[in-house]
């Protein structure tokens, strides 16, 4: 992990386990004070959540899927349990980015009024300036969003 206040990143590898969303906010309210954006930190800490829940659960369904069944190309087993989380800054604007091993896109699911989970997405996209996936250079996917705000 790397979050000293003069880094322009920082990087923490979790396990895709569901006890990582809690450490990613724990980390996101670590690293914005000391880059001077703890007014971010709130909403840094729900979106950073909100992807590494989904990058556990892209994860546990790639491990999941049976021999045979529709899977993208997996990336090495030693990554296969873990995720990565990246806090950035360009251009004075923070970036947060969470890696997978599921190379496929993410889905933003409709989710039923009474449901308590599949906003994720949708909620990422209501809190950010932008937001967005590309697939990663040595497998998987990264999602990546921009918090709005000041």
């Amino acid at each position: 992990m790397q979050s000293n206040p003069g880094s322009p990143h920082s990087d923490l590898t979790l396990a895709a386990r569901p006890g990582a969303a809690r450490q990613a906010r724990r980390h996101v309210a670590r690293v914005l004070p000391g880059w001077g954006m703890a007014g971010l930190a709130d909403t840094a800490e729900l979106l950073a959540s909100e992807l590494v829940t989904n990058a556990v659960r892209a994860t546990a369904a790639l491990v999941a899927a049976a021999p045979g069944e529709d899977r993208p190309p997996v990336v090495p087993p030693d990554r296969l349990g873990t995720i990565r989380l990246r806090l950035s800054r360009p251009g004075g604007r923070l970036r947060i980015e969470v890696w997978d091993a599921d190379g496929r896109p993410p889905v933003p699911r409709a989710a039923d009024a009474d449901a308590e989970g599949g906003r994720g997405l949708l909620l990422v996209a209501a809190l950010s300036a932008g937001w967005g996936w590309h697939p990663a250079r040595d497998g998987g996917k990264v999602v990546w969003c921009e918090p709005a705000g000041p």
